[in-house]
């Protein structure tokens, strides 16, 4: 799953749904400024090969994105990420509301911004 997502993250892909036999899977990405604005990926088409791990411990994995992705202000760039499995018999639209339900649940509850950002 990882590999499918940092091959359509490479192409500047930053929202993805695909389902197999048992599951969706949702995959969701973005970039905010400091205050809480969406940002569009600035530089799309770079290579992972040399990433560290993704991962909360490997938070060196999110830095070195913000700087292939934003190379002038990096350091301002706060990346989240949200990725949900869902039952195949769900459907794709209901999959994609569920995500945003989540994300605006998780600002709501951090308080770490003042808006949430639309996913899709």
């Amino acid at each position: 799953m990882v590999n499918k997502v940092w091959k359509y993250l490479q192409m500047g892909h930053t929202s993805l749904i695909w389902r197999d036999d048992c599951f969706h899977y949702s995959y969701f990405i973005w970039f905010e400024d400091a205050v809480g604005n969406p940002l569009k990926i600035e530089v799309p088409g770079f290579s992972m090969d040399n990433f560290p791990p993704p991962g909360i411990i490997g938070k060196n994995f999110y830095r070195h994105l913000a700087k292939m992705c934003f190379p002038k202000n990096a350091d301002y760039i706060r990346c989240y990420e949200l990725f949900c499995v869902h039952l195949s018999t769900v459907p794709p639209l209901l999959v994609s509301q569920h995500a945003r339900h989540l994300a605006a649940k998780v600002w709501e509850i951090s308080g770490a911004a003042e808006s949430p950002v639309d996913l899709i």
